[in-house]
């Protein structure tokens, strides 16, 4: 099925035509306004907003790059208690990596954090990245120290 986009995805950019499988553009696309079919009337009527999208979209990109440049001063040190030698107690995963980033930036949700490589269990440093925009991906150093150091 042929489906305008009137949102940045993963599918494309605004105002790109692009196949999908059906049910995707019925259940996904389509009732949250993602996409619109591609029939002569919603082609003539995109057209003609077609600009404001655009605008729109160069808009949230420019947000996320700003959001980008604050979010890489940020320090991420996490300490977490030490059983033996480097090995930590549990583990420091995604959400405190996360609730960290929301003390000065509450907007981040838990979908746009990855820890490269998954939860962190010894102390030292761990790759961390967050998803501000479809093209704008924050790369940080996650330090884990041990408690007794603080």
């Amino acid at each position: 099925m042929e489906v305008i986009l009137t949102k940045v995805s993963k599918l494309g950019n605004v105002g790109d035509t692009v196949t999908v499988k059906g049910g995707y553009a019925r259940n996904h696309l389509l009732p949250t306004g993602a996409a619109v079919s591609t029939t002569p009337e919603n082609i003539t009527y995109f057209d003609s907003i077609r600009s404001d999208l655009e605008a729109q979209a160069a808009e949230e990109l420019k947000q996320a790059r700003s959001l980008a440049a604050e979010l890489s001063k940020i320090v991420l040190h996490v300490p977490a208690k030490v059983s033996e030698g480097t090995t930590i107690f549990g583990s420091v995963g995604v959400i405190d990596v996360l609730q960290h980033i929301q003390k000065s930036h509450p907007q981040i949700e838990r979908r746009q954090v990855q820890l490269i490589g998954g939860a962190a269990k010894e102390l030292g440093e761990y790759e961390v990245t967050i998803q501000c925009h479809r093209d704008v991906v924050v790369p940080l150093t996650l330090t884990i120290v041990d408690i007794a150091d603080e």
